[in-house]
């Protein structure tokens, strides 16, 4: 299943209006030795939250932090976070159904016959962004759809039970692992990656961000983390 078509959108500038398709078989990045300086500090910060939220003492502050880093990482390979998200909200209501997933989480990979959804789809569809229309700036306007939407996902399949603020910790680290395993592979001197390392990263640091946003709302900070992104 071809979930946007086959082109690759990247942008010439970050936070450019301008869009320019290429059909191309790799993404220019800007810094490759940067983007793992913002990992390393984004793997610091997320160790330095979960053990808080482990604690019972969560802080806005390092909420911030984390998030600080993800969007510098977002920037120095040239993706906007806002599309991105859009996009993966998408594919993850594809691959959990409704109607399969009430009360449940189904490995998608097991009905991936029926949803059309499988890993490499999933990764292609993150690389292939030309059905991603938006490369506005992150607003408030923007980040209260997200939560809405976010909130509906888990509420709408009874999935509240699995995110608990420490189920979550678990999960945003196991997606930040998940983005250096395919981080690691990328030379420090590239000045491009291949369209499927790309598609592969910006799908991790979209989990990451969804992830990191349900932890926040959780923990009663996704207003803090929602002021630092708008202003």
């Amino acid at each position: 299943m071809t979930i946007f078509p086959n082109s690759i959108i990247f942008w010439e500038e970050y936070n450019s209006s301008v869009i320019k398709v290429k059909e191309e078989e790799s993404m220019e990045v800007l810094d490759v030795q940067a983007a793992k300086g913002y990992m390393f500090g984004m793997i610091d910060r997320t160790n330095e939250l979960v053990q808080a939220v482990h604690r019972g003492a969560p802080r806005s502050s390092l909420f911030v932090a984390v998030l600080c880093y993800l969007v510098d990482f977002c920037k120095t390979f040239r993706f906007c976070l806002v599309a991105a998200v859009q996009a993966k909200q998408d594919i993850n209501e594809m691959k959990y159904p409704l109607k399969l997933n009430k009360g449940i989480i189904m490995d998608y990979k097991l009905v991936s016959s029926e949803t059309g959804i499988d890993k490499n789809s999933a990764s292609e569809a993150m690389c292939n962004l030309t059905g991603l229309r938006s490369t506005e700036d992150i607003t408030g306007k923007w980040m209260d759809k997200f939560l809405v939407r976010s909130r509906a996902f888990v509420e709408g399949r009874n999935w509240c039970k699995y995110e608990q603020p420490k189920m979550l910790c678990f999960a945003m680290v196991e997606e930040v692992g998940e983005l250096c395993g395919v981080l690691k592979f990328v030379d420090d001197n590239d000045k491009e990656v291949s369209c499927r390392v790309y598609g592969e990263m910006v799908s991790e640091i979209c989990d990451i961000f969804i992830y990191f946003c349900r932890l926040a709302d959780l923990c009663g900070f996704f207003e803090d983390i929602k002021k630092e992104l708008v202003c």
